[in-house]
């Protein structure tokens, strides 16, 4: 099939490929594969037939982005040669405060974000990630966090753009337009629907949300985001919304987001969110109902392995009519969005030395500083500003005066190294294979962040007191 023929529409492609796939190959679109050190995929063994999305978590073990581009290559080349029809897959990645990368620029956290009130300086951000995760070979980038928090014992409000939903819509819709701009990475927004508004700010816990502010409040972000900018990717939640796991709940990922809202992209589960039906929800009498569950209510792809989508648990629903639909629809939006997104023709990272050079570029590194400097709040003024022009001595007290690191957000790179040092440290029992068993080799230390050194003196600041 001439899947580059440009006078061919993408319709016409998905149609005669899906038409050309076995069953097998098929299921292989519904599914991810994960390399990272603590996973227990293996790639030739698990996915014979290809894989429809590959988590790049495994960047995160990486030294550089030379080795994160490497790697993404390597991993294309043998998803492509495993399909009999050659189909890549599609790559992950975090970016709600930039590209979860070594040596990615980084972005104030969504709640700093939104303290900018700037929608184009959230659309600049988003440029900036979608050329960034694109260089890397990633097609998916995870951002932005629609949640809207409006209870602080939920203890993630930090990730979201805070407890407006018109303020949420605007900064959102505009993160999405910038990450898609270039016709190369889809937004994936998260996480749908009402996750932060669990009883007591548990986790994954029972939401109780009437329609009305179902509709006017937690969906209100999501719409402007479809709406406005045409958004590619949904992730559902954890939770369950009146008593309804959201990722198996065809009333809210079909009637609501596809039927309703007019949302005609991918739905990719968060990780583990098909399993936890059965296992955290107990529905069904086994991991199969599951499965059965959550591709009925319009869950495209199992994240971030294949657990619940084994092609053997899905071949068992075979003829039944429900489920070839669903199983087709399915297969066929994530056809479409590797068309639109042009990894047929393009499935490669940039070359390692390329990708290096499209970080940290002029525009990135501006738009950076523009969204630091405008997300500062002052919650009180008491005669601090304007400073005086004379000289004077200013105390800064407290954890952030003394280790500056603490700035930046959960999902910066530099957190995430930091947390798994850590865990390591300070936990009995507990190894942790990501700096042990990386696959660029171990990490004896945490040199602290990649930063640009403007001020010679920060540098203590940034690194561990352990390390001083």
């Amino acid at each position: 099939m001439a899947k580059s023929d440009a006078d061919t529409t993408i319709k016409q492609r998905v149609d005669q490929l899906f038409n050309d796939l076995s069953f097998d190959e098929k299921a292989a679109q519904l599914v991810g594969y994960n390399q990272a050190a603590w996973s227990n995929d293996d790639l030739e063994r698990d996915f014979p037939k290809g894989s429809g999305q590959v988590s790049l978590l495994v960047g995160e073990e990486m030294q550089n982005i030379e080795d994160v581009a490497r790697v993404q290559r390597e991993i294309q080349e043998k998803i492509i040669a495993l399909s009999p029809h050659h189909i890549p897959a599609l790559f992950h990645v975090e970016t709600l405060t930039g590209v979860k990368l070594p040596g990615a620029t980084s972005f104030p956290t969504g709640i700093a974000q939104a303290a900018t009130f700037d929608p184009a300086a959230a659309k600049k951000m988003g440029e900036a990630i979608g050329q960034e995760t694109a260089s890397v070979g990633a097609t998916l980038a995870f951002s932005p966090v629609l949640d809207i928090s409006r209870d602080a014992r939920f203890g993630r409000q930090g990730e979201t753009f805070g407890e407006d939903p018109t303020l949420a819509s605007e900064m959102g819709a505009a993160v999405v337009t910038g990450i898609q701009k270039s016709g190369r990475t889809a937004a994936v927004a998260k996480h749908f629907l009402g996750y932060q508004a669990a009883e007591s700010g548990i986790h994954a816990a029972v939401a109780n949300i009437p329609e009305r502010l179902l509709h006017e409040v937690y969906a209100k972000p999501f719409q402007a985001a479809i709406s406005l900018g045409k958004l590619k990717g949904v992730m559902p939640c954890y939770s369950a919304i009146n008593g309804e796991p959201v990722t198996g709940s065809r009333h809210l990922l079909t009637d609501l987001l596809r039927q309703q809202m007019g949302f005609k992209g991918i739905v990719a589960s968060d990780y583990s969110g098909i399993s936890e039906i059965f296992t955290r929800y107990h529905l069904g009498e086994q991991l199969a109902d599951a499965a059965h569950r959550a591709l009925l209510a319009g869950v495209d792809q199992e994240l971030p392995s294949m657990n619940a989508y084994k092609p053997e648990v899905l071949k068992q629903y075979e003829g039944q009519k429900d489920f070839d639909d669903a199983f087709a629809a399915a297969v066929k939006r994530v056809l479409t969005l590797k068309f639109e997104l042009g990894i047929f023709d393009h499935p490669f990272a940039d070359a390692p030395t390329e990708a290096a050079r499209s970080f940290k570029q002029p525009a990135a590194i501006a738009a950076s500083r523009r969204v630091a400097t405008e997300s500062l709040v002052l919650l009180k003024n008491k005669g601090i500003l304007p400073l005086s022009k004379n000289k004077q001595s200013i105390a800064l007290i407290g954890w952030h005066a003394d280790a500056i690191r603490t700035m930046f957000g959960g999902y910066t790179y530099m957190s995430t190294i930091e947390k798994h040092f850590g865990v390591k440290n300070t936990m009995a029992g507990v190894e942790d294979v990501k700096t042990d068993q990386a696959p660029a080799g171990p990490k004896k230390h945490y040199s602290g962040p990649m930063l640009t050194w403007k001020i010679p003196t920060l540098r203590p600041l940034l690194v561990p007191s352990s390390r001083r």
